[in-house]
């Protein structure tokens, strides 16, 4: 009897991981959300999250009793396991926005709220597959995406410190739009370390090159980051107390 080729084990492997999520059969242990439980197998996700093989595997309740309470929503918990268990992407239902701001910034919070799980499991997963800069740079709203920047830019969690000079690169395109936001100049001017580095950016872009002509005199203070960013007119004395 001839052995299986390479391709045909793969090809098999691709289908039994994905079909033990979808069936739960043989499962040993459960994930529970709010709305869902998840019937998942030790094996696969103590090997793909040093997080769930301490809480199975450890001296810990869920060891004894095979149940692990999570706090995430039960879509996050869905897209996670389906990492782990390697269901292709491509062939679950499209993501259908209709092109609102409420429905971009929907998908956007989704998308943080994967990553943050994803640092917080220690579960691999490719930024470019949930990267939110995409669906933020579609919302027309400024007091809407101001906040998914700062909660982007100020996370700790490794993936989001690989976008922070995309998101500062962005919003330091759009601040003479964000100024026209009392809302979103004030997320701006509150989020300290990346107000620094937009005025950072602004300033190093102002700067002159060496042996260009001198750049005409500015009517902008010459000190602290409204040099770079001119705070609007009939609330800047709040906004700067608020981010003393």
């Amino acid at each position: 009897m001839a052995s299986p080729s390479s391709s045909d084990t793969y090809e098999g492997t691709d289908r039994w991981l994905p079909r033990l999520l979808e069936t739960g059969e043989w499962s040993d242990c459960k994930i529970i959300t709010a709305t869902k439980t998840f019937n998942v197998h030790r094996c696969i996700v103590g090997s793909k999250s040093t997080v769930f093989k301490a809480a199975f595997d450890g001296g810990f309740r869920e060891a004894e009793t095979g149940e692990m309470r999570v706090e995430e929503s039960e879509r996050v918990i869905q897209e996670l396991l389906e990492l782990m268990y390697c269901v292709d992407p491509s062939v679950g239902p499209p993501i259908v926005l209709d092109g609102t701001d409420a429905s971009f910034a929907s998908e956007a919070e989704h998308r943080i709220d994967i990553i943050v799980a994803a640092d917080k499991y220690n579960v691999a997963l490719r930024v470019d597959q949930f990267n939110p800069c995409s669906t933020i740079s579609n919302i027309k709203e400024p007091e809407i995406y101001m906040p998914l920047w700062s909660r982007v830019y100020s996370n700790d969690a490794s993936n989001f410190r690989r976008l922070r000079a995309s998101v500062v690169d962005w919003i330091s395109g759009k601040t003479s739009e964000i100024m026209q936001s009392e809302v979103a100049w004030r997320t701006l001017h509150e989020d300290r370390e990346l107000w620094q580095a937009v005025t950072q950016l602004l300033e190093e872009r102002n700067r002159p090159v060496q042996g260009a002509e001198e750049p005409l005199e500015s009517n902008s203070p010459q000190d602290g980051p409204e040099d770079f960013v001119e705070t609007p007119r009939g609330w800047s004395e709040s906004a700067n107390a608020s981010a003393g």
